[in-house]
């Protein structure tokens, strides 16, 4: 009852002597009538507690202990994503026997891939952006590295297996069936190789014989940079002092 006095407990002075406090846990649900409680603030989120094990006062009717305020997220609009998917290209002009039926075209590009066609190939990976061996990327990088990686490979040939002449080659192989492979995925072209529709068929080793068509799918593959893609001449000395002077075949 409100003012009456309250009968101490004995039990609670063994537990105070103890040095022992037990938990309390408060939550004031409800006020008196006499003792109106201002209305939380709009949009927020009223919290009374107590922790256990707390020896300051109890807490008051209406005392705000935290506000948590509501945080409301917009929904995202919809959008559109338009993907442009490059178009299917085709080849200029047929690999094979390039540099015969198709040197007419451009005589003084089909002379460069004649006389150096490794040059021309290493052009042709600087200008699509293709990396060759040890990572190197402008074409002198690409070119020099090849040429060591070459010389290596037939000394360790011939001194532990006398076979360094069969080894060196395979570089050239590996290292172009890189840029033609890129070259074809970076335009969407279709595979028109000597015989089968792996690249590698296309740049055997110069012992292979005739089946060796690095000539005709280098000529190709500079064509199309040159006119289809508009990438702009060559620029490789040779190129310029021996064959830029050629001139195509008059038109019929």
């Amino acid at each position: 009852r409100p003012g009456a006095a309250r009968t101490p407990d004995p039990r609670e002075g063994e537990k105070m002597s103890k040095g022992v406090q037990e938990p309390v846990a408060v939550a004031v649900t409800q006020a008196p009538l006499h003792e109106p409680i201002n209305p939380p603030p709009p949009q927020a989120t009223v919290v009374t507690t107590t922790q256990p094990g707390a020896t300051s006062a109890p807490l008051v009717v209406g005392q705000v202990v935290a506000v948590v305020p509501v945080v409301s997220v917009a929904p995202i609009p919809p959008f559109e994503a338009t993907i442009l998917v490059p178009e299917t290209q085709e080849w200029p002009f047929p690999m094979c026997c390039s540099c015969l039926g198709s040197c007419a075209k451009d005589p003084g590009l089909c002379c460069y891939a004649l006389w150096c066609s490794t040059c021309l190939a290493a052009e042709i990976a600087e200008k699509i952006g293709a990396q060759g061996c040890c990572n190197t990327e402008s074409c002198c990088a690409q070119w020099c590295a090849a040429c060591l990686l070459d010389l290596c490979l037939d000394f360790a040939g011939s001194v532990l297996c006398g076979i360094g002449a069969l080894v060196g080659p395979c570089v050239w192989t590996v290292w172009m069936t890189q840029g033609r492979t890129a070259l074809k995925v970076m335009h969407r072209l279709p595979d028109d190789e000597l015989c089968t529709p792996f690249t590698m068929s296309s740049f055997l080793p110069w012992y292979c014989g005739p089946l060796s068509c690095t000539i005709c799918a280098v000529y190709q593959e500079a064509y199309f940079l040159k006119f289809s893609r508009r990438h702009g001449d060559f620029h490789c000395c040779l190129y310029r002092c021996c064959c830029a002077g050629c001139r195509p075949a008059p038109t019929m």
